[in-house]
């Protein structure tokens, strides 16, 4: 009797262990969708086909569809990371977000092209050649963020200046540009911050406006906040304009 009891123990324990990591692994793979941004890096203008010495940065965001990629994601950026609960639908719906940032890049191309040639140099510059190239070279990235820098960048380009004092001076920042060299406030400032903190920046252009962000902070407010908070050294530079900016960067030692 007593042999019999020890065997239906052992029986259930081993069910249990075979149960118990089954049914964790079951939850972990069922769909569960989560939208999520994260920092992403800070890329030289250089390489949109500009001749200048800035940097722009920008977020990684996308979507987790299960337990799984959630909490591997928040281990590979060590919590550094914020997420959202959606549905299948605003999931299928991605594509056609993406196509609509796409449209806001060229805008926001076209719009630097026209601030920096027009409005800020006040020159008759074969632009077209040079606005299809930068189109062509970032078509990775998406959205409109990143037009005070490409701004900037053509500034230098065209005004064979170097805001990097011969690479001693690091400059990267965020900001949407209008055609009358006007900065717009953009997301994720959190996260760009972040990389370009950890990427050396010495100095970081960000809107001045007071357009309050999802957090219920502008920009600007934003910036600082997150600059205390980590502690960290970057030179944070609010502007309303692309003339401030060019202004502040030509004053700098």
């Amino acid at each position: 009797m007593r042999i019999v009891i020890r065997i239906k123990k052992e029986l259930l324990v081993g069910i249990l262990l075979l149960i118990i990591p089954f049914t964790v692994s079951f939850i972990f793979v069922l769909p569960s969708y989560n939208y999520f941004v994260t920092a992403g890096d800070v890329v030289p203008v250089s390489q949109l086909g500009i001749k200048g010495h800035v940097y722009f940065a920008f977020v990684k965001s996308g979507y987790t569809k299960n337990l799984y990629e959630k909490y591997a994601l928040m281990i590979f950026q060590k919590n550094s990371v914020t997420f959202e609960t959606v549905d299948q639908e605003e999931v299928d719906l991605q594509k056609e977000e993406l196509e609509y940032e796409a449209g806001l890049r060229k805008e926001t191309i076209q719009s630097a092209v026209t601030a920096v040639s027009t409005n800020l140099l006040h020159q008759d510059l074969p632009t077209s050649g040079k606005m299809n190239e930068i189109i062509k070279n970032s078509e990775r990235y998406y959205g409109d963020s990143f037009g005070l820098m490409v701004a900037i960048g053509l500034t230098e380009e065209w005004g064979n200046e170097d805001f990097s004092k011969n690479g001693r001076l690091k400059i990267a920042g965020t900001g949407t540009i209008n055609d009358t060299m006007k900065v717009g406030p953009v997301g994720g400032i959190r996260y760009k911050l972040i990389s370009a903190e950890r990427k050396g920046m010495q100095y970081f252009f960000v809107p001045q406006s007071i357009v309050k962000a999802e957090t219920g902070l502008s920009n600007k407010e934003e910036a600082f906040q997150v600059k205390k908070e980590k502690n960290m050294k970057i030179q944070i530079v609010p502007v309303d304009s692309l003339e401030e900016a060019v202004a502040y960067l030509r004053k700098l030692p």
